[in-house]
């Protein structure tokens, strides 16, 4: 940036030479992710989004970003708005997977100027398919008390509008 020198002040002195100075803004850098680092039971239809601290450039940002499942690479489309880039993938992501999300170094703002400085990694696990994990009263128990209530434990939630449909007392309630 510079002042030319001439500037007057109010009271008529006059900025005698030019005046020269350079600044950097921040870069970009990730503030915000979903899933969340280390997320557990995240949904099978769910998109990854990345938040920056100010809005980046949409090609940079495409070309930076990376879902893998192992070592493969899972297709899907993103888009950019402003600050937050949104990953969908193509197809529902695998059952009791984890994922590993990379934001490549590089980054620019819309403003151009340094890019993101350092990578941005994390990892998510998607939800198992379900499975009783206990019941109380527990299986083969023989001294249940009559008229005690049941309680089944599952390893993820459970949509409750589908349990009592697939649930067979034996003798029947």
């Amino acid at each position: 940036a510079r002042i030319a020198a001439g500037l007057t002040d109010t009271t008529g002195g006059i900025l005698a030479e030019d005046y020269v100075w350079s600044f950097a803004t921040q870069p970009p850098k990730v503030v915000w992710v979903s899933p969340s680092e280390d997320a557990t039971l995240v949904g099978v239809e769910t998109a990854v989004q990345v938040t920056f601290n100010m809005p980046v450039d949409t090609d940079s940002a495409k070309a930076a970003f990376h879902l893998r499942a192992g070592r493969q690479d899972v297709p899907g489309t993103i888009t950019v708005d402003g600050a937050t880039l949104t990953f969908t993938p193509t197809e529902r992501l695998a059952f009791d997977t984890t994922y590993s999300v990379r934001v490549d170094a590089g980054v620019q703002s819309v403003a151009g100027g340094a890019g993101m400085r350092e990578d941005y990694e994390w990892r998510f696990t998607t939800v198992p398919l379900p499975r009783i994990l206990r019941t109380e009263p527990y299986d083969g128990q023989q001294d249940a008390p009559p008229y005690t209530a049941f309680v089944i434990y599952f390893n993820a939630p459970i949509n409750p509008d589908t349990v009592m449909p697939n649930l067979e007392m034996t003798p029947p309630l």
